[in-house]
């Protein structure tokens, strides 16, 4: 086979399904067979925005088999089930001081980037893949890269056992906290959903209590208030369910630690997370808000609270967060296939993203199978 399929977006509303050479195993590259690749949000916002057409296919949630394997490759063979860490990886250097420490996304000389798993075919440096067993699902393989990201921020916030966690938002990257918390051994997990289905998946997944989502305008109105006229807590006037649960469990003191992980472009749901730690408490930011969003930083000063800010993935205490959630899903710990609601062929992948971004669908994760 010299040629495949590859889905590229044309810089309006939709992809592009056409033809392209199947590419070939370069030194200390692989050639890989894309079985699975995961619709994230991250896509869903950034191709609603995208004016120019792509170049070369997205998709970073990967599962493949490798087909071919290049000059000085001695850790793949061809069958390996492997998933490509698409934004460090992938694009590291490998030289400059970040990736000597292992945090590959913060690269300061990344190379070029290339395909994607939006394609059936793709070549990815072998050093950035990452063996799965055969007891997983190529399913299960693409979810590798969400928990890792939620992963991430669960291990940055160093969570002990008997912590309250709160978790805001039960999309891919929150349901994905819930399960990494679990499987770490939090025992108290507080989860907010937006739908019926995200929250019975939530509670799958580990969440004690799930508490229904609450409107963002009132926390950024007790955020906003006048210096001399806010507490030190920023609660809406009007109370909130969440806290009052919050506040039944621990006394009153507010959460332990808080993942935020809803992103969007208000910053209610940050400012939220601030307001419901208790003082010294630790705030986690994994949702990433995809624009400048208002911040009280005079909450965080009173409460001295940590903001930790967790993006993507890197190696922490000698393992990559990709090994840790490969071990977490092979065990079973973190049940991650039970998200996988929607399955799509390559062909339909614009079905697919209409089935993503509609919560009406019943959808948690859609991947697409090329």
């Amino acid at each position: 086979m010299t040629s495949g399929l590859v889905a590229l977006h044309d810089g309006t509303d939709s992809m592009q399904i056409s033809e392209a050479q199947v590419p070939e195993a370069t030194p200390g590259s692989v050639v890989l067979r894309v079985r699975a690749a995961g619709v994230c949000g991250s896509d869903l916002y950034y191709y609603g925005v995208r004016t120019e057409p792509e170049s070369y296919p997205g998709g970073h949630e990967v599962a493949a088999e490798v087909i071919a394997v290049g000059q000085g490759v001695d850790s793949l063979s061809v069958g390996d089930r492997v998933t490509p860490e698409m934004v460090g990886l992938v694009r590291a250097c490998m030289k400059c001081w970040f990736c000597r420490s292992g945090n590959y996304v913060k690269c300061e000389r990344q190379v070029p980037r290339p395909g994607g798993g939006f394609a059936q075919h793709m070549k990815a440096p072998a050093h950035a893949c990452f063996k799965f067993p055969d007891t997983m699902t190529w399913q299960e393989g693409a979810m590798i890269e969400p928990l890792a990201v939620s992963l991430h921020g669960v291990r940055r916030a160093a969570v002990q056992a008997y912590e309250t966690a709160v978790v805001l938002g039960s999309g891919t990257i929150g349901l994905m906290a819930v399960a990494a918390l679990r499987a770490m051994g939090t025992r108290r997990i507080i989860a907010t959903a937006r739908h019926s289905h995200q929250a019975r998946m939530a509670e799958r997944l580990g969440a004690e209590i799930v508490v229904q989502a609450e409107d963002e305008q009132p926390w950024l109105d007790a955020a906003g208030m006048a210096h001399d006229r806010m507490s030190d807590s920023a609660i809406p006037s009007a109370g909130s369910p969440l806290w009052d649960t919050i506040a039944n469990l621990t006394e009153g003191r507010g959460a332990d630690v808080v993942f935020e992980c809803v992103g969007g472009t208000s910053g209610g749901s940050l400012n939220q997370a601030i307001a419901i730690s208790r003082k010294g408490g630790r705030v986690v930011s994994v949702g990433a808000p995809k624009v400048l969003v208002p911040v009280n930083v005079i909450i965080m000063l009173r409460r001295e609270l940590s903001l930790i800010l967790s993006h993507c993935y890197s190696v922490i205490d000698g393992r990559h967060d990709y090994e840790v959630a490969i071990d977490m899903i092979a065990s079973g710990s973190a049940p991650v296939a039970e998200l996988v609601t929607h399955t799509y062929p390559l062909a339909d992948i614009n079905k697919a993203f209409e089935c993503a971004q509609s919560k009406e669908s019943g959808s948690l994760k859609v991947q697409v199978l090329p």
